[in-house]
C-alpha cells in the first residue's frame, strides 16, 4: 500500500467529530452515489458504477466519547474503493477533540485525512491530489493551521509591494514547515496562453491540488518585486513564473535557491493542469511524512475501548496496529531519503537544461553563420562566381522549447514540409510537462524533431549513403542526433518482434499515403531520456522514401512502449 496524500491540522471547530462525520457522509453520499444511510459507527457495502467502471465500495466509521480522558471525542471513517482493474483506493478521515487544559482553555480539535493506494499503480507518474473530502474539511473550518502558521483553503491573491514583503518575510520564517506554491500573475505571459485556458484557472486548480498541504499564493507585479528584493534574485519571482518554497528558506545563501523550484511561465501556462501537477508531484511526498501529535494515541485508545471485538481480537487489532506503526516510520524515514535524492536529481537536470540551451544557442548561432554564407555564395553566384554556390534558403526556428508540449507544437507550426506529427501520436505530453526534467526533455525533443526534418530535407537533396543512423553518424550536419544504442535504436529486439502484444503496441498512426490502412508497425525511435523509468519519452518514427517525408507515430512516455525488461 502507498500512501499518496497526507494532511494533518488543527482547527477551532466546536464538535468537531460531528463536523467531520457530516461532511464525510456528505461527500460519500454524493461522489460515490452511496445512499444516505451512513451511520457515525457501522458499516456500509455497496457497487456502483462511475462511468464505465463498477466500483466496489465499503464505507467503514466509528465514533466513541468519554468524559474524563485527554481526548473526549474522537471519529474515524473510511472510504474503499476497489476497481475492476484491481486498484484499491482507501481514503481515510480521523478527527478528535482534546479534552480542556487545566486554565480552562479548550483543548485542540484535530483533523487528518489520509489517502493510500494498492495495485498496478505507476507511482511515479502519479500526480498526488488532495481528495475533495479534505477541501471540504478546510473550508467548514474556522481556523485551520498546522502549529502556529495558517494553513489556507483557498488561493489567496497579494497586490502591492507592502503584500509582497510580508510574504516574503512569512516564507523566510525559520519555523515555517508548510510549503507555499507562489504564482506571479503577469500580463505579458498571460497574452501568451491557450484560448480555452485563464489564469485564475490554473491557480484555483493548483489550490485544489495541495489543499491541506501547503498553501498557494498569486502575486501581482508590484507584489512580485518586492518579493524578489527583499528574498534576493536567487529566490525570487518574475515573468510570469511559480516558485515552490520549501521549509529552512535561505536567502542569504544563493545556492539554497535551487531547492525552491522555479518554472517559467511557458512551462505551465499552456495547460490548466500543469501547475497543479507540478506542485503535487514535489510536495506530495513531503506531506506523507507528516506525524500525528501525541494525543493521537489517546484517541485511538478511546477507539479501541469501544471495540466490541473479543479480548482475542482485540490483541490481534493491536498488534496489527503496532506493526503498521513501525511500517509507517519506515515508509516516512524512506520518503525522506527519496526527497533527498529528488532534490539532487533536480539539480542535476538544472545543470543539464543549462548545458543543453548553451548547445542549443550555439547550434542557432552555427545556422545564422550559415544562412549570411549562404547568402554571400549567392551574391557570389549573381555576380559570375561558379553556380554551385547558389543558396538554397533556410528557414529560422526557435532554439529552444519549454516542455514536451511546446516541442511538439513547434514541431508541428515549423516543420510540417518534411515531418508529419498526427495528433494522436501525442501521448501523455501534460504528464510529462510536470516532471523535474520537463525542461531538459523539451530542448532535447525539440533537437531531435529538427534532427528528423534534416534528415527528410537531406534525402530531397540527394542524401544516398545510408538511413537516419547513418546520416547522423557520417554527415556533419550541426542537427545531427547522438548515433549510439543509448539514444537511437533503428530496430526493436527479437523478442518485441516475436511477442503479438509488445508489437502491437508498436502499430502506430500514419498517413495513408504511406499505407493505407492509417497504421505501420514502427521500429526506429529515438530515446530523449535513457533515465526516467517509464516516463521516458520515446519519439517513433518512420521515413517515406518516395516524398522524402519522416511520419512521427507516437511522441510520449515509454509505458505505452513496454519491452520484457519493463
Amino acid at each position: 500500500m502507498s500512501l499518496v496524500y497526507r494532511a494533518i491540522w488543527q482547527d477551532d471547530i466546536d464538535s468537531v467529530c460531528t463536523t467531520v462525520s457530516d461532511v464525510f457522509r456528505t461527500w460519500a453520499s454524493g461522489k460515490k452515489n452511496v445512499p444516505d444511510t451512513i451511520p457515525d459507527s457501522g458499516t456500509v457495502q455497496r457497487t456502483v458504477t462511475i462511468g464505465n467502471d463498477r466500483v466496489d465500495i465499503e464505507i467503514h466509521s466509528e465514533r466513541a466519547t468519554s468524559d474524563g480522558d485527554a481526548v473526549t471525542d474522537v471519529f474515524r471513517a473510511q472510504l474503499i474503493e476497489t476497481r475492476t482493474n484491481g486498484q484499491r483506493w482507501h481514503t481515510t478521515v480521523r478527527s478528535w477533540q482534546e479534552a480542556p487544559s487545566g486554565d480552562g482553555c479548550a483543548g485542540s480539535a484535530w483533523l487528518w485525512v489520509d489517502v493510500e493506494v494498492v495495485g498496478e499503480v505507476d507511482i511515479r507518474s502519479l500526480a498526488p491530489k488532495a481528495p475533495i473530502l479534505a477541501r471540504e474539511l478546510l473550508q467548514a473550518g474556522s481556523n485551520p493551521r498546522i502549529g502556529n502558521e495558517r494553513l489556507l483553503s483557498r488561493a489567496e491573491f497579494l497586490r502591492g509591494a507592502d503584500a509582497g514583503e510580508h510574504l516574503a518575510e512569512e516564507l523566510s520564517h525559520f519555523d515555517r514547515t508548510i510549503p507555499f506554491v507562489v504564482l506571479h500573475k503577469d500580463f505579458g505571459a498571460e497574452q501568451r496562453m491557450s484560448e480555452n485556458v485563464t489564469f485564475d484557472q490554473i491557480v484555483g486548480t493548483t489550490a485544489n491540488a495541495v489543499a491541506g498541504i501547503a498553501n498557494v499564493v498569486c502575486v501581482d507585479g508590484a507584489a512580485a518585486y518586492a518579493l524578489t528584493e527583499a528574498l534576493t534574485e536567487s529566490h525570487g519571482l518574475w515573468g510570469g513564473a511559480l516558485r515552490i518554497y520549501q521549509k529552512d528558506l535561505d536567502p542569504a545563501s544563493p545556492s539554497d535557491g535551487w531547492r525552491h523550484r522555479y518554472v517559467t511561465s511557458d512551462r505551465y501556462l499552456t495547460n490548466r493542469f500543469t501547475a497543479a501537477d507540478i506542485a503535487g508531484r514535489t510536495i506530495g511526498p513531503i506531506s506523507s511524512v507528516r506525524r500525528p501529535p501525541p494525543s493521537f494515541a489517546d484517541a485511538k485508545a478511546l477507539l479501541d475501548q469501544q471495540s466490541s471485538g473479543s479480548a482475542t481480537d482485540a490483541e490481534l487489532l493491536e498488534y496489527a496496529d503496532a506493526q503498521l506503526q513501525i511500517a509507517e516510520e519506515g515508509n516516512a524515514s524512506l520518503l525522506e531519503q527519496l526527497r533527498q535524492v529528488e532534490e539532487d536529481a533536480q539539480a542535476q537536470a538544472l545543470d543539464l537544461e543549462e548545458a543543453l540551451e548553451d548547445r542549443l544557442r550555439a547550434i542557432d548561432q552555427s545556422e545564422k553563420l550559415a544562412r549570411q554564407v549562404a547568402y554571400l555564395e549567392k551574391q557570389l553566384a549573381e555576380l559570375g562566381g561558379n553556380p554551385v554556390f547558389a543558396a538554397r534558403s533556410a528557414l529560422a526556428f526557435p532554439d529552444t522549447a519549454s516542455n514536451l508540449s511546446r516541442a511538439a507544437q513547434l514541431a508541428q507550426a515549423h516543420l510540417s514540409d518534411r515531418l508529419i506529427i498526427p495528433t494522436e501520436a501525442l501521448r501523455d505530453l501534460p504528464l510529462l510537462d510536470s516532471t523535474n526534467t520537463a525542461g531538459a526533455w523539451g530542448n532535447l525533443s525539440w533537437l531531435a524533431f529538427r534532427s528528423l526534418h534534416a534528415f527528410a530535407a537531406a534525402c530531397a537533396d540527394g542524401w544516398d549513403k545510408g538511413g537516419f543512423y547513418e546520416w547522423c553518424s557520417n554527415s556533419g550536419h550541426p542537427l545531427v542526433w547522438k548515433a549510439s544504442p543509448q539514444k537511437l535504436a533503428m530496430k526493436e529486439s527479437e523478442t518485441v518482434q516475436k511477442n503479438g502484444k509488445l508489437k502491437q503496441c508498436r502499430v502506430l498512426p500514419v498517413s495513408t499515403e504511406v499505407d493505407p490502412s492509417g497504421s505501420l508497425f514502427m521500429e526506429a525511435h529515438i530515446k530523449i531520456a535513457t533515465g526516467g523509468g517509464n516516463l521516458a519519452p520515446r519519439i517513433y518514427f518512420h521515413f517515406h522514401h518516395p516524398t522524402c517525408t519522416v511520419h512521427v507515430g507516437f511522441f510520449g512516455p515509454h509505458k505505452y512502449m513496454p519491452n520484457t525488461r519493463t
